[in-house]
C-alpha cells in the first residue's frame, strides 16, 4: 500500500489564457495579505480558486496549495498535506513532519503546535492556500486552525476557498481587522467584467443590450456565464437564446450542461457520463472505469476537453492527472447510465491494484458494497495503524452498517478502541463480545491470535481505568500469551499497563522491570507516545527509589536519541522528568525553560500541560513568587477540566496543599483534610502515600503550633509505617523523604539528639545522589536542625540554597483547593460570570466578547453546572461567596 500523498493536490491550478483581469479583487487581496487570513466564501461556480491562482500568479512569494477532499477530515491525513505543501518555505524546521511519524493519532491542536514552530524559523513572508474546506467535516481540524491564526507569525498569511464559512469563528478577526472576505457578491462579474468575458475569453461578439441581459439572467455568476458561452458558439438565435433560460444557478446549470453536451462528438459525451463518477482522472484509472483496455482514446478524450476548455482542471504540470469541475461533475452525475454499480467496482479495484486504499474504499461505499469495503480495510488495517494512520481506518469502520461491523472480529474490535479512546466505556464490552462471537464462528488463521490479544488488551486497558489492578495484571498475562512476539506495538502496551499496574500495587523493583522492557520495545516500533509514558513513570520509580542520577541520565539519553521528535507531546514528559531533576538540583532557572518547554509541546495533553504547570508553580513559589504560583496552578486546573476520572484532580489539590503548608497557610490544608477525609490512621498503600505525606507535614506544621496535642506523636506514627511498607519495596527515595520529616517531627518534639541521629541516615543516602530541594522544601525548621549537625561541605551546601527570607504567610491556595468547587472556572466562564453579575444580557455578553449567542449559553450551562445552581443570581451569589467573583 502506498503511504506517499498524493502530489496533484499540492499543485497550484495554471491560469488560462485570456483570463479576466478582476483589479478591484486583486487590489483587496493585496491590501489584505498583511492580515492573517483572507476566506473567498461562496457557492460553486463564483470563480474563487480562479481569483486565488490568477493573484498568486502575479506574486513573488512562496506559496503552499492544498486542494483539500473529504478524505482530508482526519487531522493526521489534514497536517501531512500542510506539511508536504510548506516544506519547500525556506529554512522551515521539520518538527510537524517528525511529529506525523508518530504510529498512534495526536491531537490536531498539537499537530497545529507543531506547525506554528516550523512557520516560527521562516522569516520570509509565505501563504498557505487551503482551497475547497467545506469539505472539512471536523471540529478539531476547526479548532486548530483557530489556534494557528491566533497565534501565527506576522509574516504568514492563511487563504481559504470554501462553499461555505469554515467550523472557527471569524468574528474576533474581523474585530482585530485581521480578515478580508470576498463574498458571492464581491465575486459576480460586473457587466464589464461579463463583457470583457464573453467577447475576449470566449470570443462571443454580442451587442451591448445581449451582455446586460445575460448578466442580468446569471447575476454574474460565472460558471453560468461559462456555459452560456459554450452554448452559444454554435447558435444563430444569439436573443432568443438569452431570452429563454432563467431561475435559479442549478437550473441554469443542468439547461446549459444539455446545451453543451449537444454540441460535442459522442465518444466525448459518453466518456464524460461514464467518468463523471471520479474525483480525479487520469487515462489509466479512465480506462479501467469505461471497461475497454484495448481503446486508448481515453488520453486523446482527456486532451479535446482540456484544449476546448470544458470545465476540465489539470491537477498536476504534466497534465496526467486531472478533475472535473465539481458543478459540471456533479450535472453529470445525474445523467448517468444503468452501469453506475459496475464502474464504480472497476474503479475501486483500480486504485487497490494502484495502492490508493482511501479512494477504493471511496468507490465501495458510493455503492453501498460493504462486503468489498469490508475486506478492503481488514486487508490493510494492520498497516496504516503501523503508519498511525487509526483515526482514518477508525472513519472507515464507523461508514460501515452496523451489522457489518459486528459481523467481523477485527471491525468490532476497532470500534471497541474508538469507544475507548472517546471514554465510551459501555460500549467496549459489546464489541468485544462481538469479536469473540465471531472468533468463535470462523478460523482467521494467524490473525487469530493477535486480535485475541487486542481483545485482552482493551480489556486490561478497562479494568485499569476502573482501578481493578489483578484483573489487569491477568488480562496483561494473557494477552502476552497470545500478542506475537514480532508484534512490539501490541506488546509495547500491554507491558506498559502492566508496569504501570505494578507501580501503582507498590511492586516498584518489578514495574521497573517491565517498564523498562515496554520502553525498549516501544522504542524499536517507534511508537513514542507509549515509549514516553514509560520513561515517565520510570523516572517516578527512580525518584521514589532515590536514585536521582539514573533517572537523569535516562532522561537525557532519551533526549538526545529523540532529538527529531522534538515537537511530539509526548515528549513532554521526558521535559517534565528533566524539569523535575533540574528542581531538585535547585537549578531554578532551568527547572523552569524546562517545564514551560513541557507545556509548549503537550498542546492538548492534558495530564502533561497540568504537571508542566505545576513544575512551574513549584519553581515560582521556590523564588517567594506566590502570585504566580497561584496563577499558575489556576491553569493548571483549567487543563484538566474535562479529565474523565478524579485522580488528576487528586494530585493536583495535593501539590498545592504541600506549598500552601510551606508558605504557612495551614487553613487551606485543613480544608483539604476535612474534604479528601484522610486520617493519620489510614493504612498507607502507594496509591495513598503521597496524600499521607502531605498530612505528615500538615499535622507537624500543627505540631509546632500546639505542641500539648497529639499532632507530632501522629505525625510520628503515619511516617513510621510509610518508612517500613517503602522499604519492603525498595523505594530508598521515599523512606529518605520519611525520615526526613521524622527527624523535623523528633525535633519539634524537643528530642534533638534523636532527630540529629536520624538526620545523619537521610543525608549520608542523599549527599551520594546530589539532593537538595528535598531538604529545602521544608523550610527554616529543616535549615535550623541542619545547623544542629555541625559543619562538613554537603550541610555547607545545603545551607547555602536556603533563601535568606521566609516565605510569605498571606494565604496561598487558588479556587481548586475550596470543597464546594471541585471542578475550577475557565477564564472564559469568569468573564461570562462577571459581565452576568455587572446585569448584562447574554446577546450583550456575546457583542462585548466577539463570541456567538449560542457560545455564551453553552459556558452559562457550564458554570452552572459547576457551581451546582440553575439561575444567574445565584451563580453570582454562589461565586462572591466562593470568592470567585
Amino acid at each position: 500500500m502506498k503511504n506517499t500523498l498524493l502530489q496533484t493536490k499540492l499543485y497550484i491550478p495554471p491560469t488560462r489564457a485570456n483570463i479576466v483581469q478582476r483589479k478591484r479583487l486583486l487590489t483587496k487581496l493585496n491590501d489584505g495579505v498583511q492580515k492573517k487570513l483572507t476566506l473567498a466564501s461562496a457557492t460553486a461556480g463564483f470563480g474563487k480558486t480562479t481569483l486565488i491562482t490568477d493573484w498568486l500568479s502575479q506574486l513573488d512569494c512562496p506559496v503552499a496549495w492544498v486542494s483539500l477532499d473529504e478524505d482530508d477530515s482526519d487531522p493526521q491525513q489534514f497536517f501531512n498535506y500542510v506539511a508536504a505543501a510548506t516544506r519547500p518555505f525556506p529554512n522551515i524546521q521539520n518538527s510537524l513532519s517528525n511529529l506525523l511519524q508518530s504510529p498512534q493519532p495526536l491531537p490536531a491542536k498539537a499537530l497545529a503546535g507543531a506547525l506554528l514552530n516550523d512557520l516560527t524559523a521562516v522569516s520570509t513572508p509565505c501563504l498557505l492556500i487551503l482551497d475547497d474546506y467545506h469539505v472539512i467535516d471536523s471540529t478539531d481540524i476547526d479548532l486548530a486552525l483557530a489556534f494557528v491564526l491566533d497565534r501565527m507569525p506576522p509574516n504568514h498569511h492563511l487563504v481559504i476557498t470554501s462553499r461555505a464559512d469554515p467550523g472557527f469563528p471569524l468574528s474576533r478577526l474581523r474585530a482585530r481587522n485581521q480578515l478580508t472576505e470576498l463574498r458571492a457578491q464581491d465575486l459576480r462579474f460586473s457587466v464589464e467584467e461579463t463583457a470583457v468575458f464573453l467577447q475576449n475569453a470566449m470570443g462571443i461578439p454580442l451587442t451591448p443590450e445581449q451582455i446586460i441581459a445575460l448578466e442580468a439572467r446569471t447575476e454574474g455568476w460565472i460558471s453560468g456565464l461559462q456555459m452560456a458561452a459554450l452554448s452559444m458558439q454554435n447558435r444563430d438565435d444569439v436573443s432568443g437564446f438569452i431570452d429563454n433560460f432563467t431561475g435559479s444557478n442549478r437550473f441554469i446549470m443542468d439547461y446549459l450542461t444539455d446545451e453543451v453536451l449537444r454540441q460535442i462528438p459522442p465518444t466525448i459525451q459518453d466518456f464524460l457520463l461514464q467518468t463523471s463518477i471520479l474525483t480525479r482522472l487520469s487515462a489509466p484509472l479512465c480506462t479501467a472505469v469505461i471497461g475497454n483496455s484495448d481503446n486508448p482514446a481515453a488520453q486523446s478524450h482527456l486532451n479535446y476537453l482540456d484544449r476546448a476548455n470544458l470545465f476540465l482542471i489539470p491537477l498536476d504540470e504534466n497534465r496526467t492527472w486531472y478533475r472535473y469541475h465539481h458543478l459540471f461533475a456533479d450535472v453529470l452525475q445525474k445523467k448517468q447510465g444503468n452501469d453506475v454499480q459496475e464502474r464504480h467496482q472497476r474503479a475501486s479495484r483500480w486504485y487497490e491494484e494502484n495502492g490508493l486504499i482511501t479512494d477504493a474504499l471511496h468507490h465501495a461505499h458510493a455503492t453501498a458494497d460493504f462486503e468489498r469495503a469490508t475486506h478492503l480495510i481488514v486487508t490493510h488495517t494492520r498497516e496504516l495503524v503501523a503508519h498511525g494512520r487509526s483515526n482514518i481506518v477508525l472513519g472507515w469502520i464507523n461508514a460501515l452498517p452496523e451489522q457489518q461491523i459486528r459481523a467481523h472480529p477485527l471491525l468490532a474490535i476497532g470500534k471497541a478502541w474508538d469507544a475507548f479512546y472517546s471514554r465510551q466505556i459501555d460500549q467496549i464490552d459489546i464489541y468485544l463480545a462481538s469479536a469473540e462471537h465471531a472468533l468463535e464462528q470462523n478460523d482467521y488463521g494467524v490473525e487469530t491470535e493477535n486480535m485475541q490479544g487486542e481483545i485482552f488488551t482493551i480489556r486490561a486497558f478497562v479494568a485499569n481505568i476502573q482501578g481493578q489492578y489483578e484483573q489487569v495484571i491477568s488480562l496483561c498475562q494473557q494477552a502476552l500469551q497470545h500478542a506475537p512476539v514480532h508484534n512490539l506495538f501490541t506488546r509495547g502496551m500491554i507491558l506498559f499497563t502492566l508496569g504501570r499496574t505494578l507501580q501503582m500495587k507498590g511492586e516498584t523493583q518489578s514495574a521497573i522491570k517491565i517498564l523498562s522492557n515496554s520502553l525498549k520495545v516501544s522504542e524499536q516500533c517507534h511508537n513514542l507516545m507509549v515509549a514516553m509514558g514509560a520513561a515517565h513513570h520510570l523516572r517516578e520509580l527512580y525518584f521514589e527509589c532515590g536514585r536521582l542520577q539514573e533517572a537523569a541520565q535516562l532522561l537525557q539519553h532519551i533526549l538526545a536519541t529523540h532529538r527529531q521528535d522534538d515537537a511530539l507531546p509526548a515528549l513532554g514528559w521526558i521535559y517534565l522528568g528533566l524539569a523535575a531533576v533540574a528542581y531538585e538540583q535547585n537549578e531554578l532557572e532551568q527547572s523552569s525553560i524546562l517545564a514551560q518547554k513541557t507545556v509548549n509541546i503537550a498542546q492538548g495533553e492534558e495530564l502533561i500541560t497540568m504537571l508542566g504547570y505545576i513544575s512551574q508553580a513549584q519553581t515560582a513559589c521556590a523564588i517567594r513568587n506566590n502570585e504566580k504560583a497561584k496563577n499558575l496552578f489556576t491553569k493548571a486546573a483549567e487543563a484538566i477540566q474535562n479529565w474523565p476520572t478524579p485522580s488528576a484532580f487528586t494530585m493536583l489539590a495535593e501539590r498545592e496543599v504541600k506549598m500552601a503548608i510551606f508558605c504557612g497557610d495551614l487553613d487551606a490544608a485543613i480544608r483539604w483534610q476535612q474534604e479528601t477525609n484522610i486520617q493519620s490512621s489510614t493504612p498507607p498503600i502507594y496509591e495513598n502515600e503521597s496524600q499521607l505525606l502531605v498530612l505528615a507535614r500538615l499535622l507537624i506544621a500543627k505540631g509546632r503550633l500546639n505542641p500539648e496535642v497529639s499532632f507530632l506523636g501522629d505525625a510520628l506514627a503515619l511516617l513510621t509505617c510509610i518508612e517500613e511498607s517503602a522499604t519492603v519495596s525498595g523505594r530508598f527515595g521515599r523512606v529518605m523523604e520519611a525520615q526526613l520529616l521524622q527527624a523535623l517531627a523528633l525535633d519539634a518534639q524537643g528530642d534533638t539528639t534523636a532527630a540529629t541521629h536520624l538526620l545523619e541516615k537521610v543525608l549520608t543516602f542523599a549527599e551520594a545522589e546530589g539532593f537538595i530541594r528535598t531538604f529545602v522544601d521544608e523550610g527554616e525548621p529543616m535549615a535550623a536542625l541542619l545547623r544542629k549537625m555541625g559543619k562538613r561541605p554537603y550541610i555547607t551546601t545545603l545551607l547555602t540554597n536556603f533563601p535568606s527570607s521566609p516565605p510569605p504567610t498571606k494565604p496561598f491556595t487558588s479556587s481548586p483547593l475550596h470543597p464546594s468547587l471541585l471542578e475550577p472556572l475557565s477564564d472564559r466562564e469568569i468573564e461570562i460570570l462577571t459581565l452576568i453579575a455587572a446585569g448584562k444580557k447574554n446577546k450583550e455578553i456575546a457583542a462585548e466578547l466577539f463570541i456567538s449567542h449560542n457560545t455564551v449559553l453553552y459556558h452559562t450551562k457550564n458554570l452552572y453546572g459547576k457551581l451546582g445552581v440553575n439561575k444567574r443570581t445565584q451563580a453570582v451569589a454562589k461565586a462572591q461567596e466562593l470568592g470567585v467573583l
